[in-house]
């Protein structure tokens, strides 16, 4: 299969995508209680009992529901004991939000592939959607219920990649161990496509809108946005600084994470809106309170306020002209890697790429 998938790639990258992942019977998709609860929502005039009706069906989703709603983290000054009290005080996409998260959670927390942490993963994926509520809510507050949903799917692609074709993305995540690569040059460099893709069509296969598509398939560069509505232009921003705050915590080198969240925050004209500290610590404040509930474990996690004031001393001795050079550099590495691999008259991969493949799939 392996060897079908990289000479499909060298032929038709588009081909190999839709052979693989749109004709999958491995695919994931979204459970029946979501999708019952997006058909609802995307009705003309949606109807809060409705919505809630649907929710109460699920005595454990219900149940998780309304434990968040009655946590801190939203911190509302009276206890709901209800569903349809919760989706009155709430509001429609504030709970249908929390339900399709519970929902997706749930259903995918369990899976089992060797080599890939499913943990690890919502832990990134919840932490991304605390970051990006409450960053829009300092951008745009209609967008802060979505910009947390969209958290939380955006890589997505990745667990659709995992489900469909585990054995090809276990050389991906090999890629990765060496450190040279992120998970879209990895995925670029053995399939030929990536997992912001990916995660853009198995949404719009859900019945998602573009607010919800577009920024997934581009919330690594923003800047290949074609001519988007405000909506999605801020959102897919708003995604991009997300994913960056995530970046920071996880990463070794932690300054010129700063540096970027710092330069991109400028570059959106948000440098006076979103104060890069106050969202380090809410970030943390909020994954405390959530993590929880979704039953992933806190420990072992490093004070984001520390980690923030150790990278900001180090950070003064680079200025802004050497963190541009910096960006420069790592658009020139992704266009020689790609030039180092592959003729430039045929675009077929040479010779020095191809025994890599070979001896990978050996």
């Amino acid at each position: 299969m392996l060897s079908e998938v990289k000479g499909t790639v060298l032929m038709n990258n588009a081909s190999v995508f839709e052979t693989i992942i749109k004709h999958s019977e491995k695919l994931p998709t979204l459970p029946g209680i979501a999708m019952k609860i997006l058909e609802a929502v995307q009705k003309k005039d949606s109807d809060l009992k409705e919505i809630a009706d649907i929710i109460a069906t699920d005595p454990p989703l219900s149940a998780e529901v309304l434990k968040i709603i009655n946590s801190p983290f939203y911190g509302l000054p009276s206890k709901i004991t209800s569903v349809f009290h919760g989706v009155n005080m709430m509001g429609l996409h504030t709970v249908k939000n929390l339900a399709l998260s519970f929902s997706l959670i749930k259903k995918f927390r369990h899976s089992e592939t060797r080599g890939f942490d499913y943990t690890d993963f919502w832990k990134i994926s919840l932490t991304a959607a605390t970051a990006s509520k409450f960053m829009a809510r300092n951008i745009n507050s209609d967008l802060a219920e979505d910009a947390f949903f969209l958290g939380l799917l955006h890589n997505i692609g990745i667990l659709a990649m995992i489900q469909t074709m585990p054995d090809q993305y276990r050389l991906v995540l090999s890629e990765m161990a060496g450190g040279d690569y992120t998970f879209e040059e990895a995925e670029n460099q053995i399939l030929g496509f990536n997992h912001m893709a990916v995660g853009e069509y198995l949404v719009k296969s859900w019945g998602l809108p573009e607010i919800f598509s577009v920024p997934i398939a581009h919330h690594h560069d923003p800047a290949t946005l074609i001519d988007p509505c405000p909506e999605v232009l801020t959102l897919t921003r708003v995604l991009h600084l997300a994913t960056l705050f995530v970046n920071l915590f996880q990463s070794s080198d932690k300054t010129v994470r700063l540096g970027l969240i710092e330069h991109y925050a400028e570059a959106y004209g948000w440098i006076d809106r979103i104060s890069i500290d106050e969202t380090a610590q809410k970030i943390q404040q909020s994954t405390r309170e959530i993590f929880p509930f979704f039953e992933i474990d806190l420990k072992d996690q490093e004070d984001y306020t520390t980690m923030l004031e150790t990278a900001r001393k180090e950070l003064i001795n680079l200025s802004s002209g050497v963190m541009n050079t910096l960006l420069q550099q790592k658009k020139q590495i992704q266009v020689l890697r790609e030039q180092i691999s592959r003729d430039a008259m045929t675009q077929l991969i040479n010779y020095q790429r191809f025994y890599e493949l070979l001896h990978q799939e050996i």
